[in-house]
Parts: C-alpha cells; sequence; structure tokens
C-alpha cells in the first residue's frame, strides 16, 4: 500500500532520491518520482499479428481471423493488452499503419497527485504474412457444406432463383467478417435448382436461416463423414436440401375438393382466396400440404372476362376471348364484384370459376 504525507509545518524537503524541494511524500519521494516509478499501465513492448495474403484477414490473441482493417484490430487488440496499475479514466491508441502504434493513458498514480496526466507509450507493430484456414480450404476447395435449393415437381421460376441469389449474396456478406469460408466455392445452376457450395458450415447454416426466413422450405439435413483432420478428429460434410413447395403464389389449386388462389406464401403459412365464395383464409405450411395440395393452374395463364350482371347466387360473366356469356354460381362474396370489372375465368371439372383481379 502506497503511503503519502504532507509536511505540516508549510517547509519544504529535498526529495530523498532526486533532491528536489518537495511538501509532499508518497513512499517516501516526491510526486515526480512516484510518477516515474510508477506507470499508470503496463503496456507491451511489441505486438505481432498474422495477415492473410490473401484476403487481409487478421487473427487476433484469441486465435479467430476477423475480417477488419488492420488498423482497427491493432487498435482493439492494444486496449486490450493495457494492464492499468493507478487510477486509469482513459486509453486512447493512435496507430496510423507504420511501425508503430502509440498508446496514451489518462488518470493518476496516486490520489494525492495534484492532477490527472496523460503517459504515451510506444509499441511496435509486427506484421507477420500468412493465410487464413478459411482461404486455405478455398485453396484446396474443401467443401464442408452445400445447400441444394429446389422445388417439389417442378423447376425453380426465374423471379425464385433472382429472389435466392439476393438473399444468399445479403447473407454472405454478413458472415464474411467471421471468415473468407463465407465465400461460396462454387455456384451450380442447373435444370433442377441451385447448389451453393461452400468451404463453412457455419456459413452454411447462417444462409439456411436467412433462406428460410424470407421463403418457405421443407428442409432436410444430412450428413458424411469425409475422412480426418489434422487433430485425428473426425471430419463431416453436410448437405442441406431446401425444398420449395409445387405451388407458387398466382397459382389456382385444391385443396380438400375445394378450389382455391394461393395469394402470399409466408413462413410457416399461406394465404388462400376461396373461389366458391370469394373469400380468404389460410393454411398452415406442413408436409401434409406439400402432399394434399393440388396444382391447377397459374393466375396468368387464365382467360379474361367481365361481369355484366349480378343476380344473387348468379354472376353473369362474358369471355373477352369470344365475347360468350355465362352464369358463374357463387356462395357468397357478392360484395367484391361489380358491373364492368374485370375478373379471371377458370373451368375446371364442369364448374365454372372467377377471381377478381
Amino acid at each position: 500500500m502506497s503511503r503519502f504525507s504532507i509536511l505540516k509545518s508549510g517547509k519544504e524537503i529535498s526529495c530523498p532520491q532526486c533532491g528536489r524541494p518537495t511538501r509532499i511524500l508518497i513512499n517516501g519521494v516526491c510526486p515526480e518520482c512516484f510518477r516515474r516509478e510508477n506507470p499508470l499501465a503496463t503496456v507491451p513492448e511489441k505486438i505481432s499479428l498474422k495477415v492473410c495474403r490473401i484476403c487481409g484477414a487478421v487473427e487476433v490473441p484469441s486465435g479467430r481471423w476477423v475480417r477488419r482493417d488492420f488498423e482497427e484490430v491493432v487498435k482493439t487488440v492494444l486496449k486490450g493488452e493495457v494492464e492499468k496499475r493507478g487510477e486509469v479514466k482513459a486509453v486512447d491508441v493512435v496507430y496510423d499503419g507504420g511501425d508503430y502504434a502509440k498508446v496514451r493513458v489518462y488518470g493518476r498514480a496516486h490520489d494525492a497527485l495534484p492532477h490527472d496526466y496523460w503517459e504515451e507509450y510506444l509499441v511496435k507493430v509486427e506484421r507477420k504474412s500468412a493465410v487464413c484456414p478459411a482461404c486455405v480450404k478455398l485453396i484446396s476447395k474443401k467443401e464442408e457444406a452445400r445447400i441444394q435449393v429446389r422445388a417439389l415437381h417442378r423447376a425453380l421460376t426465374l423471379a425464385e432463383k433472382k429472389m435466392i441469389k439476393s438473399i444468399a449474396e445479403s447473407s454472405l456478406t454478413r458472415s464474411w467478417e467471421k471468415g473468407r469460408a463465407a465465400q461460396p466455392i462454387r455456384v451450380e445452376e442447373g435444370e433442377q435448382g441451385i447448389d451453393i457450395v461452400l468451404a463453412s458450415r457455419e456459413a452454411a447454416r447462417e444462409l439456411v436461416s436467412a433462406l428460410s426466413s424470407k421463403m418457405f422450405f421443407d428442409v432436410l439435413e444430412t450428413s458424411k463423414d469425409v475422412g480426418i483432420d489434422e487433430s485425428g478428429r473426425g471430419k463431416r460434410r453436410v448437405t442441406y436440401r431446401l425444398l420449395l413447395p409445387p405451388f407458387r403464389e398466382g397459382d389456382i389449386v385444391e385443396y380438400k375438393d375445394k378450389v382455391y388462389l394461393i395469394k402470399r406464401i409466408s413462413r410457416g403459412r399461406m394465404s388462400l382466396f376461396s373461389l366458391g365464395n370469394l373469400s380468404e383464409t389460410s393454411l398452415g405450411m406442413t408436409k401434409r400440404a406439400y402432399r394434399d395440395v393440388k396444382t391447377l393452374a397459374g393466375l396468368k395463364d387464365l382467360e379474361e372476362g367481365m361481369v355484366v350482371s349480378i343476380e344473387p347466387p348468379y354472376v353473369m360473366v362474358m369471355s373477352l376471348k369470344n365475347f360468350e356469356s355465362f352464369e358463374v354460381k357463387l356462395s357468397g362474396g357478392f360484395d367484391s364484384l361489380t358491373e364492368g370489372s374485370r375478373v379471371r375465368v377458370f373451368r375446371h371439372r364442369g364448374k365454372t370459376y372467377i377471381v377478381p383481379l
């Protein structure tokens, strides 16, 4: 414990160490000598950081590789290496990419000192060239995960492919800082769907989560032993199969002998528009829905018509294709129709349905 005393007589004595006149003694020496012998912090003389010569990632003391500016990593690492000894109020690191960084510490070594002050320390910064583990995997094209995006009984639409690629780009960009393995080894696009091959299982899991948050998939995960790593532990390769339903938004479908228009498909549910009574309902997206919902047609492929008259329970409609008129029987939903309004016409099993536009 530090000891200090103030001479009550008001007279000064000489510091026994440096000879300066002083009225305050801390541990038997003047404040200047005490400050010199008791720095505010212990700071390393040198830090050495590995930098990936391929992607620029930097290895931090914990062993992680981070995708950040080298200057910012140096500042963060040095702040973590500072061991505070006195009453420290602030630590600042100044570094512009050279051979040395300046660490500035603000405070006082003892509360008997008259004021706070800054101390400065120079730290040599050593930058070592290396190749991060993620780039090693990419260079050797070590596949650790594969994401297969498909649709049941149909090909992916151009809109679906565009959305999948957009979500993948955003997700992998967010994962980039965690390691270059977030960059795909390759993307394979064919008639059946899209395959994204990655060197990181973590990046693959994050991408599957991002895709599933925006689109509904039936997800199946499988894994396979592919050998032994350098530490003697088994290596596994994981495959995610993401299966879109056979139906899409805008499809006319049949479910439990009733005909619907699929208005929206979101995570967990789809919004259905009944063509029997022109009302909305919803259905949970389950594996049973994949099996029991039957796709009949696409809304954009149906012929157009115009409502001529409304006399419940019948609506008179004229086809704009051949100008023939016919009656459509409804069990409700007449308020959603007006004479002269446009509709789409769908015929199924001898019955005619209309979809308001």
